[in-house]
């Protein structure tokens, strides 16, 4: 019954939707509990490269459709509509909403498709989770091919969000139908030089060397988005922008998807920060990332949870509740 009232609440919030990340609701994603116990509540990016087939497949697994949500205009790697509601700024695209309904509790997991960086930038800029793999739905998001701000031809990728590491893992052994266990030895590089991530035709070039010699690679990524706009649009006009946009942080996580490799974000309890590892999309290789995953996760922010855990705070009667 407790469950069934945090799941209830989880609804009436995505209704209130206090920041805007909500574009549809599904109630009756609570009836599910008449089969189950162990439904989980599931957030979809309002996009069409998403496949209904996908979602069903997650339905199946007591993952139910609650939101549809909301996301940057055009793929904008930064959300001019939605806050972050943390530091104020403005939020990480594209799959904005759906990270920030994550974040806020609505949703347990989340559904987005990144091109370059617009899972993996979103999860880590509030703290969460996320993965991506080309393998995922890769025949039928073959339609969706796109050219970038920068000229390069890309397929998107999906991927998932959550703060819970062990449902991303249970989503992708579901989507990608495999097992994840792991015996080999894996040769892991980490990114420790400075790079220029405003030239993303570098940075492909980097990060498909690096994956060609090492099983994993990882690199740190600081404040995304806090101290200045990572947005390509935004940063081709002049020097001044091209600054602000290196100030955002965003690694090699945006051309994570255009090198067609896997990816996982891990966060931090840094503002806005994170690791991101990066594999080759194959199975065997992907088993070797995920085994090492849990090394780099720490506890959750206390305060955060604290806070944005508390669902109540959104409905509290103030000043009706006031005693006269």
């Amino acid at each position: 019954m407790n469950k069934v009232i945090a799941y209830a609440k989880k609804t009436m919030l995505a209704i209130k939707n206090p920041y805007g990340s909500v574009l549809r609701v599904f109630p009756n994603a609570i009836n599910a509990f008449e089969k189950s116990e162990n439904v989980l509540f599931l957030g979809v990016k309002d996009h069409s490269s998403i496949p209904h087939k996908l979602v069903h497949l997650l339905e199946s697994n007591n993952m139910v459709l609650h939101t549809i949500d909301s996301c940057s205009l055009g793929g904008r790697a930064i959300d001019y509509r939605l806050f972050h509601p943390v530091h104020g700024g403005y939020m990480t695209g594209s799959s904005s909403g759906t990270a920030l309904n994550v974040f806020l509790g609505i949703n347990d997991i989340g559904i987005g498709t990144d091109g370059g960086g617009s899972v993996l930038a979103p999860a880590l800029s509030l703290n969460l989770f996320g993965f991506i793999s080309p393998l995922i739905e890769r025949e039928y998001m073959e339609k969706f091919r796109k050219v970038s701000t920068d000229e390069i031809s890309f397929v998107p990728s999906i991927g998932f969000i959550s703060k819970d590491l062990q449902l991303i893992l249970d989503a992708i052994s579901i989507v990608l139908q495999m097992d994840l266990e792991c015996q080999n030895g894996i040769d892991v590089f980490e990114v420790n030089e400075s790079l220029n991530y405003n030239d993303r035709k570098a940075c492909i070039d980097y990060l498909q060397g690096k994956l060609s010699r090492h099983d994993v690679v990882i690199e740190y990524n600081k404040n995304i988005d806090v101290f200045g706009k990572g947005d390509s649009v935004y940063g081709h006009y002049d020097l001044r922008t091209q600054e602000e946009q290196k100030k955002s942080n965003k690694g090699l996580l945006r051309v994570a998807n255009m090198v067609g490799a896997t990816a996982l974000a891990i966060p931090s309890n840094e503002l806005s920060s994170g690791y991101v590892l990066f594999c080759k999309s194959d199975l065997a290789s992907i088993r070797k990332m995920l085994a090492i995953a849990p090394k780099y996760c720490q506890k959750e922010d206390a305060m955060i949870k604290k806070y944005f855990g508390n669902i109540d705070m959104y409905f509290d009667e103030g000043y009706f509740n006031r005693k006269v």
